[in-house]
């Protein structure tokens, strides 16, 4: 799906991640302190948008 002239077929994935990292990574390094805190503020937020 990723080869040459398919970029449409994993848009969606794609726009995801972004969004996910400009909310949960950009600038707050520092909010979390071990992986699993992340782990679970990830988890909270994909279960957030899907309801």
């Amino acid at each position: 799906m990723s080869r040459k002239g398919n970029s449409m077929d994993n848009g969606m994935i794609e726009n995801f991640f972004g969004i996910l990292k400009t909310k949960m990574f950009y600038e707050q390094e520092d909010k979390y302190k071990s992986i699993d805190e992340l782990i679970g503020a990830i988890d909270t937020y994909i279960n957030f948008t899907t309801s």
